[in-house]
């Protein structure tokens, strides 16, 4: 692995950004079927926000996952490595801790599982505290066969995470139209559970709902809480992301930026009510770009509190074909009209990142109560460094 290029966002600008990435590297790899380049860069609103409880998020770069969140129970962020590391279906997962001095971080390995035990490649990942103790875990949709799939919850125990516990498995659902898993509170009593989009056919999708007791999810039924009818809804056109994004409190919210033709996008808000989740001013969304202003398929979407408003903004990292990217904040009080217009608020040289493997995950790393950031790019050996 090489380090490849470090940008810099003058200190007037919305955002303070420092990254440096490493070089570029394939997508996710086969591996068998058992049945079953990190930087930061920190969001400097002025003035500064009171501490919120860091975001969380998930990027699948190359051959490991990234999760952020407050793993620790600490009101921090940490960030957590799943990695093969023999290619030998074992699991590693180490966790990155912010030091004092706010630049470095130093990582310990919270598990490690034996050959065999775990494909990455059969999972998708989540960060939610299940089980009410106050510390993110980890959970997993796990693909156990062509039509059945398990829960799996890695709990944290502040030091550690135990290994996978089956807390819900079905012999009858699809783990391949089970596109998108996210941890989210959407019933108001800050209790999180899961949320899946599932992907049916004629363009269909419904957003199914897995509720927490504490040791077990309880499936909330294939009608899901949300049923965008035949023909309006493509998950394969769509970027999602958790937060709370028209207003301060209350539950979480689903968005969704959708690609609609000749290169536009358009943001739909997903609220919940007491009859599921209802979209924000209906298909109109709450935002849209004009024609030939938006790829997705160049976008990495995150969410997380930027401004200090306690709304949660949408973080985009815009990749180029040179390989150039720009950090772009969509304001939420400004009805997610783009800071600084697409020239964004950060941006990297060419040879910076990859469009085929490049990550975005938020969390709030050194407990300052700001947004921070880290933009991932796969390397050689599917090691991810990190520098500030």
């Amino acid at each position: 692995m090489t380090l490849a290029t470090q940008a810099r966002v003058p200190p007037a600008a919305v955002a303070v950004v420092t990254l440096i990435l490493a070089a570029c590297a394939p997508a996710v790899p086969t591996t068998p079927d058992v049945g079953g380049g990190a930087a930061q860069q920190s969001i400097a609103p002025t003035p500064v926000p009171a501490k919120l409880p860091p975001a969380r998020s998930v990027s699948v770069v190359g051959s490991t996952v990234v999760a952020s969140g407050d793993f620790r129970g600490s009101g921090k962020s940490q960030l957590a490595l799943l990695q093969d590391p023999t290619g030998d279906l074992s699991l590693r997962i180490t966790v990155r801790d912010a030091n004092s001095d706010g630049d470095t971080f130093s990582e310990s390995t919270w598990l490690t599982a034996p050959p065999g035990s775990f494909a990455l490649s059969r999972a998708k990942f989540a960060v939610a505290d299940v089980n009410f103790d106050g510390k993110a875990d980890l959970v997993a949709l796990y693909k156990d066969g062509d039509s059945a799939a398990r829960l799996l919850v890695f709990r944290s125990t502040g030091t550690s995470f135990a290994f996978a516990e089956a807390w819900w498995r079905s012999e009858d659902y699809s783990w391949s139209r089970a596109r998108n898993v996210f941890g989210a509170s959407i019933s108001g009593v800050e209790h999180d559970g899961v949320l899946v989009t599932y992907q049916y056919d004629d363009a269909q999708m419904r957003v199914h709902s897995f509720e927490s007791t504490g040791s077990s999810f309880v499936y909330g039924g294939s009608q899901g809480i949300f049923d965008s009818g035949m023909g309006q809804f493509d998950t394969a056109r769509a970027r999602f992301a958790v937060g709370r994004f028209t207003r301060t409190g209350g539950p979480q919210q689903l968005a969704a930026f959708y690609q609609l033709p000749n290169a536009k996008a358009r943001l739909l808000v997903f609220d919940p009510t007491s009859n599921g989740l209802v979209l924000v001013n209906g298909w109109n969304g709450v935002y849209e770009t004009n024609e030939g202003e938006y790829d997705l398929a160049r976008a990495t979407i995150a969410a997380a509190d930027a401004t200090g408003d306690s709304k949660d903004d949408l973080l985009a990292l815009y990749a180029a074909p040179d390989g150039s990217a720009r950090l772009q904040l969509f304001d939420a009080a400004t009805s997610f009209r783009p800071v600084s217009g697409w020239t964004g608020v950060a941006s990297l040289p060419p040879s910076s990142v990859c469009l085929a493997a490049t990550g975005l995950v938020v969390g709030n790393w050194n407990g300052e109560g700001r947004a921070d950031a880290a933009a991932l790019v796969g390397a050689d050996e599917g090691k991810v460094r990190q520098h500030l």
